[in-house]
């Protein structure tokens, strides 16, 4: 899957950026990028609130698996 993003600078204010791909209501898949830093491995509170997003848009159950290039979580 690719995606075509288009990021709007307020005053340099943008420092964390998550995408989120719901592969079934028990599993994600997150990518994460920080300012300064580029791609990063694993952000456990993007994670957590990927979760809390998925579940509140009845997209995921309230016990996920998170992959993560650094790893699995398990929210």
């Amino acid at each position: 899957m690719r995606f075509k993003i288009k990021l709007i600078v307020f005053a340099g204010l943008v420092y964390y950026l998550s995408f989120i791909q719901v592969i079934d209501s028990n599993h994600l898949k997150m990518r994460v990028w920080e300012r300064g830093s580029g791609e990063t491995l694993a952000c456990g509170t993007g994670a957590c609130a990927a979760a809390v997003a998925m579940v509140l848009n009845e997209k995921a159950n309230r016990t996920v698996d998170i992959a993560l290039k650094g790893g699995h979580l398990t929210v």
